[in-house]
C-alpha cells in the first residue's frame, strides 16, 4: 500500500475546536408578513405602561344647530333688549315727573325773575303805589338789586287791562289779562317796573316798593 501525502497547508486562522456535546442553535423561524404578536404581560425587563392604554371609544357626533334655532335665539335676545330699554325709559320719565323742574335759563329765566315765592295776604291797609309820571316813563328801568316783595293789582277801570313786567332789556313781558272788578297778587322784586296797558293802547307804569303794596287801576 502506497502512503498518502500529507494535506497541503491552508491560509487563515486555524479551525476552532468545539466543546464536546455542543449543539448549534436552530435557524430563526420566519414570521408571516404583517404578523403582530398578541399583547401579554410585561416581561421582567420591560417597564409597565403608565397610564394604561384605554380602548378606543368613538365620540358621538352632534349635528350643528339649525338656522331655525339660531333665529329663535336671536329673536329672544332682541325681546330682552327691548324690555330693558323700555324699563329704563320708564324709570327716567317717572323720575323726571316726580323731581323738581329744571331751572330756566335765557329769556325764560328773565321773564320768571319777578315771581319769587312770597307769602302775603291782601291787606286793605297796604299803601297804594301811584303811577309814574309820563315824563319819567322813558327813563324807567327795572332794578336788579331789590329784594322780594308783593304787589296786589286791582282793576276798577271798567275794562280788561293787561299787566306786564318791564324786563331788564326794557321790553314788556305779559303776565296777566285782568278783567274789570278783579284783582290778584303778583310776586316781584323791589324796584321792578310794571306796565298796565288799556284797551286803547295807553299805558301806566308802576314801580314795586320794598314792602307789599297795592296798584289800583281806575
Amino acid at each position: 500500500m502506497s502512503e498518502q501525502p500529507p494535506p497541503a497547508p491552508t491560509s487563515g486562522p486555524p479551525p476552532t475546536t468545539l466543546p464536546m456535546g455542543y449543539q448549534p442553535p436552530p435557524p430563526p423561524t420566519a414570521l408571516p408578513m404583517g404578523y403582530q404578536p398578541p399583547p401579554g404581560p410585561a416581561g421582567p425587563h420591560e417597564p409597565p405602561v403608565d397610564p394604561p392604554i384605554e380602548a378606543y371609544r368613538p365620540i358621538a357626533y352632534q349635528l350643528p344647530p339649525t338656522r331655525k334655532a339660531h333665529r329663535g335665539r336671536t329673536a329672544l335676545l332682541a325681546l330682552f333688549a327691548l324690555v330693558f330699554v323700555a324699563g329704563a325709559v320708564g324709570v327716567i320719565l317717572v323720575t323726571a315727573a316726580d323731581g323738581d323742574p329744571p331751572p330756566a335759563s335765557g329769556p325764560a329765566a328773565a321773564a320768571a325773575a319777578p315771581a319769587p315765592p312770597v307769602t302775603a295776604t291782601l291787606d286793605l291797609t297796604w299803601p297804594e303805589i301811584r303811577a309814574e309820571p309820563e315824563s319819567a316813563e322813558p327813563e324807567l328801568r327795572s332794578s336788579q338789586t331789590g329784594g322780594p316783595t308783593v304787589v296786589h293789582f286791582e282793576n276798577l277801570s271798567g275794562e280788561t287791562v293787561t299787566v306786564s313786567w318791564l324786563d331788564y332789556g326794557n321790553t314788556p313781558v305779559r303776565y296777566s289779562d285782568l278783567p274789570d272788578r278783579q284783582g290778584y297778587d303778583q310776586d316781584t322784586y323791589s324796584g321792578h317796573v310794571w306796565v298796565v296797558t288799556r284797551a286803547d293802547g295807553s299805558t301806566q307804569m308802576y314801580t314795586a316798593s320794598s314792602s307789599p303794596a297795592r296798584v289800583v287801576i281806575r
